[in-house]
C-alpha cells in the first residue's frame, strides 16, 4: 500500500509538473508580438577643422512613418572659424545601405531649405553650398523622416547612424 502510494504522488507530480510547463510555454510572449519594431536612427554631428560646430552631440530616435514634423532633428550653430570666406556643404554618412531610400532628409541653413532628398543622395554632400563669410555664424537643422510612401520592408527592424560632416572650400 504504502509502494502505491508513493507511485501515485510521483506520477502526479510528474502531470502536475507538465501542465505548469504547457502553461509556461503557452503564456511566453516576445514584447511587441507579431509587430515588426520601427527604425531606430542616431544622427551623430562631427567636429569640423574650418568650423565650429555646437554641440557635436548625438540625436537618437525612433522612426516611423510619418511627415517630417515628427522626424528626428539635429540642431546646430555652425560658425566660419577661418580668416575667409567658406562654401559649405553638409554630407551625411551612413554606416550602412539600410536606410538609403526610406529615410528622408531635409538640410536647412541660413533659414532656408539647403537639401532634401534620400538619405543615400546626401553620402556626397549636398549639391549646392551655402557661404559663410569670415566669422559668420548661422543656424543649421538636419531633419530625418521616414514618409508614408515608404515600403514597410525597407524600414522597418532598421538600425543606423548617421554621422553629419561639413566639407568646406575656400571661395575667391
Amino acid at each position: 500500500m504504502h509502494a502505491a502510494t508513493h507511485l501515485r504522488v510521483e506520477w502526479t507530480a510528474l502531470l502536475l509538473g507538465v501542465a505548469l510547463a504547457g502553461l509556461a510555454v503557452a503564456g511566453w510572449r516576445v514584447d511587441g508580438g507579431l509587430t515588426v519594431p520601427p527604425a531606430e536612427v542616431s544622427l551623430v554631428t562631427s567636429a569640423s577643422d574650418t568650423l565650429a560646430v555646437t554641440p557635436t552631440a548625438e540625436v537618437k530616435g525612433t522612426l516611423r512613418e510619418s511627415g517630417s514634423d515628427r522626424g528626428l532633428e539635429s540642431r546646430m550653430t555652425v560658425r566660419n572659424a577661418t580668416g575667409g570666406a567658406v562654401a559649405v556643404r553638409v554630407q551625411a554618412e551612413p554606416r550602412s545601405t539600410a536606410l538609403d531610400t526610406a529615410l528622408l532628409v531635409r538640410v536647412t541653413a541660413k533659414g532656408q531649405t539647403a537639401w532634401e532628398g534620400p538619405l543615400g543622395a546626401l553620402r556626397t554632400g549636398t549639391p549646392d553650398a551655402f557661404v559663410l563669410q569670415s566669422h559668420e555664424t548661422t543656424d543649421v537643422t538636419v531633419t530625418a523622416w521616414i514618409p508614408a510612401s515608404a515600403d514597410d520592408a525597407e524600414w522597418r527592424a532598421r538600425a543606423e547612424t548617421v554621422t553629419l560632416s561639413f566639407l568646406t572650400e575656400g571661395t575667391a
